[in-house]
């Protein structure tokens, strides 16, 4: 056939306050060559700009109240008013994947690295899912018999494409001075890993839809954003600082190279999309919000919580936070950092009847616009979101939150008891941003140059366009006007609908992996800025 071919490159945290200066100053110039022979524009991501619902509305073309995914862990109610915190898979996922979708019309998928993938679908190709514990990597890899091929792969370190649970956990307390460099490095590494293995896959297993994600970016940008932001690089720099600075410059250049080498792989007449998840800015202050509503009257914390003395987001066990509330008399709460939601327990549920919900709701958001730093007189919110689906009394998926906050200074809020409700960081750190990244390059597109800012649940949609798949009312993304070359796209051939691919995952990732290795996912949180 004579079909089109797409080359979804995914770079986790990518912002353009970073890489346009990277691209203009030699560091990336494969990368350059994308922006100037296409088109560019700001990718705007989910409400909440979190790597969970930001890349599975990237690959469903669904918002989060349709494929029901807010957060890496999601709130499940116990029979006594409790709450317990369970892990995000792709079973709570509730739409079709990009991959499911172009495996019916008997396209070909090789992808990789993407967030909870694992238990993996049926897809017609090849997928690795990103963010498990490396020994569980098998049981993320679809066809299961991949991961004994691609162990064997030179130039692979399998436990470099998973997480390495001992070097995760020292990072728990902070990564040591003289380790810094080569955790950069590592991590520098591990996106070359991924290239070695997509090379591999396009050689053997050629696709039609190749998907890959660097993370490097985002993990690296949350603990050393100072050293590489052009607000705050200058302020540091000291020799240590310069050696941080030089890693993080290496980084890019050589995920630039890895950006290269596919390109080449992947050939001239390749349809480049360049996506990230999110983008990034800094962070200079920690909100408590659990104490917010604690002084509001909505949360009552238990007699075995303490006061934070860090500057923490969350306790070292996630856990320990679920016993730090006095479930009976809370009405609402935030049950994760990352999340920046605010629900209700079952009590709230109870005393907030359908009559008395979108009133309450309404006086809390307008008391949060209000609320104000003690300190500075000025407000700590810059916006309060209420779930409008449930103000008008439909039924909503319970992973939905009833509020969504975001900070003024962009940042993650943090669960701990405190004895104020908002302390100033020691230095200013690295955190999500709405505004993320989109480009294309490639015979489909027609556009060139800047363009009007997208939505990230225009990925699908676009990538189905090209390969004229019919989009169907359940995605919710759209194909900007005058982006595609139409008359390109309709002289490739036209897909026919397979029915051999059916949904089917496989066995429980969470009814297997161990406590242990779950505290690790935990550790990985920390270590990225999210819990601690």
């Amino acid at each position: 056939m004579n079909t089109a071919k797409v080359f979804l490159l995914g770079i986790d945290g990518a912002t353009f306050d970073l890489l346009h200066p990277l691209t203009e100053n030699g560091t990336m110039p494969n990368l350059k060559r994308i922006f100037n022979g296409g088109a560019w524009a700001e990718l705007n991501s989910t409400p909440n700009p979190l790597t969970p619902p930001a890349w599975i509305s990237m690959v469903t073309g669904t918002w989060p109240a349709t494929h029901g995914v807010y957060d890496f862990m999601h709130p499940k109610d116990n029979d006594d008013g409790s709450v317990s915190l369970r892990f995000t898979d792709s079973r709570d996922i509730l739409s079709d994947l990009i991959w499911e979708i172009v495996s019916r019309y008997s396209y070909k998928v090789n992808s990789l690295n993407f967030y909870s993938m694992s238990p993996t679908r049926k897809i017609k190709g090849n997928l690795i899912s990103g963010f498990l514990p490396w020994r569980h990597l098998r049981r993320g890899t679809y066809p299961s018999q991949l991961f004994d091929e691609i162990k064997t792969l030179q130039g692979v370190d399998i436990k470099l494409l998973g997480m390495d649970m001992s070097d995760e956990k020292k990072t728990v307390i902070g990564i040591p001075k003289e380790e810094e460099v080569g955790w950069i490095e590592q991590h520098t590494k591990r996106n070359s890993s991924w290239t070695r293995v997509l090379q591999h896959l396009e050689d053997k297993y050629p696709s039609d839809l190749s998907a890959i994600v660097y993370d490097g970016p985002d993990k690296i940008q949350h603990l050393f954003w100072r050293f590489m932001a052009p607000k705050w690089k200058d302020q540091f720099c000291d020799e240590h600082s310069q050696c941080i600075k030089a890693a993080c410059m290496k980084h890019f250049a050589m995920l630039d190279k890895d950006i290269g080498q596919l390109m080449e792989t992947m050939g001239a007449n390749a349809n480049i999309i360049v996506a990230s998840d999110h983008g990034f800015g800094d962070t200079t202050e920690v909100v408590y919000l659990n104490q917010i509503l604690n002084q509001l009257g909505y949360l009552k914390w238990s007699s075995q919580s303490q006061d934070s003395r860090s500057l923490g987001l969350a306790p070292d066990r996630l856990k320990d936070h679920m016993g730090m509330i006095d479930w009976q008399n809370t009405y609402l709460y935030c049950p994760t950092p990352s999340s920046n939601a605010i629900y209700l327990t079952k009590r709230g549920r109870r005393e907030y009847s359908n009559s008395t919900y979108a009133l309450k709701m309404t006086e809390l958001k307008e008391t949060l616009l209000t609320f104000v730093d003690p300190e500075g007189g000025k407000p700590i919110f810059s916006n309060v979101d209420l779930n409008a689906s449930r103000l008008d009394g439909q039924d909503c998926h319970e992973t939905e939150p009833d509020i969504l906050v975001r900070l003024r200074d962009g940042g993650f809020v943090s669960v701990l008891k405190s004895n104020q409700v908002v302390k100033q960081r020691r230095y200013p750190e690295g955190t999500h941003r709405p505004n993320g990244v989109f480009a294309c390059y490639g015979p489909a597109f027609k556009a060139k140059g800047r363009l009007e800012s997208l939505d990230i649940t225009d990925i699908t949609p676009i990538i189905l366009r090209i390969l004229q798949i019919p989009k169907g009312d359940k995605i919710q993304g759209n194909v900007p006007d005058a982006l595609l070359n139409e008359e390109w796209i309709s002289s490739k051939d036209h897909p026919q609908l397979s029915l051999s691919i059916t949904r089917e995952s496989s066995t429980s990732e969470e009814d297997n992996i161990s406590a242990a290795e779950k505290e690790a996912i935990m550790e990985q949180l920390k270590t990225l800025g999210y819990m601690e």
